[in-house]
């Protein structure tokens, strides 16, 4: 039995430190346009979480906004998703698109890891396209936590 709780124990460490999770605060103008024509404009702060895992598979990325205005995207493999992660070394992209019963997403971001530079983009329709959000946005993020070197 105490085999069995240390080696438990082991893995969830060992999984844990595989694991990376960086959270950024940024500054974003984000725009909405809405299917009945109306547009909306903010500049608000957001804080986005980053995740990285390393999986048998490779490296599996989640970014999302810690709000709900910004859609979140990832590398993990899901039903009905396609997934295209060209993230690299010195920046952060990740889009994704996704089709339940009668809606289609799409979403980007794009964050330079040197300079925080981000962009963001998402669509999605509802109704069978009947009715639809578009938002766009872009700005600067810095890491919260600073002992970190590089985003």
């Amino acid at each position: 039995m105490k085999k069995l709780i240390f080696l438990i124990v082991l893995c969830f460490i060992s999984n844990y430190l595989q694991a990376k999770e960086i959270i950024l605060s940024c500054n974003i103008n984000l725009t909405s346009y809405f299917s009945t024509g109306g547009e909306e404009k903010e500049y608000y702060q957001e804080h986005i979480k980053i995740s990285e895992i390393q999986t048998k598979r490779g490296i599996e990325r989640v970014i999302e906004g810690m709000s709900n205005k910004l859609l979140g995207v990832g590398s993990v493999k899901m039903e009905n998703r396609v997934i295209n992660d060209f993230s690299s070394d010195t920046e952060w992209f990740i889009t994704n698109n996704w089709k339940p019963p009668k809606q289609e997403h799409t979403a980007s971001y794009r964050i330079n890891r040197y300079s925080g530079r981000m962009t963001y983009s998402s669509f999605s329709s509802f109704n069978s396209g009947n009715s639809f959000l578009n938002k766009s946005g872009d700005g600067t993020c810095e890491i919260i936590d600073t002992t970190k070197k590089k985003f």
